[in-house]
C-alpha cells in the first residue's frame, strides 16, 4: 500500500513538473516572440506625455521616432526596460545643447540585422534605423549625456547638420503621469 501511494504521488509530481516546464517554455517563447514585435513597432511624436517630460531637457522636438521593448508598448512604465530614438529638434537644438560641453565623435551602432539578435547595446531595429539622418556626423559627450537623460544606462549621440539626437537608454526615468 506505502508503495501504491509513493508511486501516485511521484507520477503527480512528475506531471506536475512537466506541466510547470511547458508553461516556462511557452513564457519564454511568448516573450521573445513579444520583444521581436516591439522592436518593429517605431512611435511617432512624443504624444505620450510622460516621455515627453522625461526629455524635456532636450528642448523642444520637432519630430520625434521611437520604440520601448519591455512593456510591450501598452504604456511606458516608471522604468521602461529600454528605449531608443531618432530626436529632430528645432533648428539650432543641438547647438544649443551641446553648448560648452566638450564631445568627441562618435559611431551610431550598427543596425540589428536579425530578430535573434538581442545584444541591445549593438544594435538599433532596422524599422527605427530608417529614421536615421543620412551622412550625419555623430558627436556625444558622457558628462552631457548624464546631465540630460536619467536612466540605469544610457547613451545619447548628436549630429550638428540635421539637428538630430539619438538616444538609447536602458530603464529610463519616466516621470509618473499628471
Amino acid at each position: 500500500m506505502r508503495r501504491r501511494v509513493f508511486l501516485g504521488v511521484g507520477a503527480g509530481a512528475v506531471a506536475a513538473l512537466a506541466s510547470g516546464a511547458g508553461w516556462v517554455r511557452w513564457s519564454i517563447e511568448d516573450a521573445a516572440a513579444q520583444a521581436v514585435e516591439d522592436e518593429k513597432r517605431v512611435h511617432e511624436g512624443l504624444t505620450d506625455e510622460r516621455l515627453g517630460k522625461a526629455l524635456a531637457r532636450f528642448g523642444p522636438v520637432v519630430a520625434a521616432h521611437w520604440t520601448a521593448e519591455g512593456t510591450g508598448h501598452r504604456a511606458l512604465g516608471p522604468k521602461e526596460e529600454y528605449v531608443q530614438a531618432f530626436l529632430e529638434l528645432e533648428p539650432g537644438g543641438v547647438a544649443r545643447v551641446l553648448g560648452p560641453y566638450r564631445t568627441g565623435p562618435v559611431a551610431l551602432p550598427p543596425v540589428r540585422t536579425s530578430p535573434e539578435a538581442r545584444d541591445h547595446w549593438e544594435e538599433i531595429p532596422a524599422p527605427l534605423a530608417a529614421f536615421a539622418p543620412v551622412g550625419a556626423e555623430w558627436v556625444g559627450s558622457k558628462e552631457l549625456t548624464a546631465a540630460l537623460v536619467r536612466a540605469g544606462k544610457a547613451t545619447v549621440l548628436f549630429d550638428r547638420a540635421s539637428d538630430t539626437v539619438y538616444l538609447m537608454a536602458a530603464q529610463l526615468d519616466v516621470p509618473p503621469a499628471g
